[in-house]
This record gives structure tokens, C-alpha cells and sequence, in this order.
């Protein structure tokens, strides 16, 4: 297992919870488009949460297609930009906005002076990583009409959360498959994506 970030302070603590644990983890101060690793040494890549702050999304897939194991794999957590509450700085429509207003936005609510994240669609993040070379598998609609099982308690997420992601999931799993798969798309909090790394041609 090797974690790799730039956020030195990250690093440390994840690496005293490592051997506080014996994980037998290793920790890389890397940048996501230049990592630190040797090519086809892992088999599972994952990305939690680093996809918006990414600002060279194709060479991050170039790393990480380049470190991954011939038919490898790539999990994915990534926010979506249509979600209601912008998931960083709490703020309704704020990852709708074009890039001059989101910075209004901020300095008016005193959030903050430049809106620094980047959230795709779902269709900009499957064309990237197709683009990129990994055949795609959403999550998202499984998730959803799985709630209560993958959450059963609202300690996670909190109540008025849960609530919600239970009354979504009941509407969901009565609706059509591509009408269902269409909704959850666009109104999931985050995108939850398995991407596997196809042969070069």
C-alpha cells in the first residue's frame, strides 16, 4: 500500500496511524500528475476526492495508467458539479456558476476569495477516462438503490441526509433503469466509478 499526496501534514499523520496500526504502508510526498512510483506495480489505484483539485486531469490518468498493472483497476470518488450544496465550501449552486461569478460568490459569503475546485458532470468525467484509456463503470444507480444496506444508520451521513438518500432510493428503485440511471446521475451527491485500465492498442 502506498499513499501519495503533497500535503506533508497529511502524510505524516497517515503514516504514524500506519504504524501505529501496522499497516506496513508507505507514504510519498508526489503531486497527482507526477507520481513518485515505478510503472505496473499496483493493481488497484484509488482517487478519493482529488479529481476536482487536479488541474491536469489527462495526465493524471496518464500516471496512473502508467503505475497500474496491465488490467488494473481505478476507483473513483469524485463530487458532482450539479449537486445542490457544493460539497467544499457548503454553498448552494456554487459549482453551477462560471468560474468569475463562483469567485463572487465567495468573497460575498466570505468563504473564501477564489473558488479553486473544478467538479465535472457525469458525462465530462466518463468522457476523460475514456479518453484516457479505462472502460468505465458507474456506480451511482447500485449505490443508490442500495442505500439502506450500505447505510443502514444515519451516523455517516447525518440524520437529514440519510433521510433524504432513503426517500431517494425508494423513488429510484420504482422507476425505470434508464430513467432511474438518468436521475441519479445528475442528482448524486458524489460519483462512485470503477474504471479499468483497457490494453493499449
Amino acid at each position: 500500500m502506498i499513499g501519495l499526496d503533497v500535503f506533508l501534514p497529511g502524510l505524516m499523520s497517515a503514516a504514524a496511524t500506519s504504524s501505529k496500526q501496522r499497516l506496513g504502508a508507505m507514504f510519498v510526498r508526489s503531486s497527482a500528475e507526477h507520481l513518485a512510483v515505478k510503472e505496473n506495480i499496483a493493481k488497484i489505484a484509488i482517487c478519493y476526492n482529488i479529481w476536482e483539485h487536479v488541474q491536469n486531469r489527462m495526465e493524471l490518468l496518464r500516471q496512473v495508467s502508467r503505475v497500474l498493472c496491465q488490467d488494473g483497476l481505478l476507483l473513483l470518488v469524485v463530487p458532482n458539479r450539479f449537486w445542490v450544496i457544493e460539497t467544499h465550501y457548503r454553498l448552494p449552486l456554487l459549482s453551477w456558476l462560471p468560474r468569475s461569478l463562483a469567485n463572487a460568490y465567495l468573497r460575498v459569503t466570505r468563504r473564501g476569495t477564489e473558488y479553486d475546485v473544478s467538479c465535472p458532470s457525469w458525462w465530462e468525467l466518463k468522457e476523460s477516462l475514456e479518453c484516457g484509456g479505462f472502460g468505465v463503470n458507474n456506480l451511482n444507480l447500485f449505490i443508490i438503490r442500495n442505500f439502506n444496506v450500505l447505510y443502514p444508520e444515519p451516523e455517516y451521513l447525518g440524520a437529514t441526509k440519510h433521510r433524504v438518500g432513503c426517500l431517494v432510493s425508494l423513488l429510484l428503485n420504482a422507476l425505470p433503469d434508464r430513467i432511474a440511471e438518468l436521475i441519479s446521475n445528475l442528482l448524486t451527491e458524489a460519483f462512485f466509478v470503477t474504471a479499468e485500465k483497457l490494453p493499449s492498442k
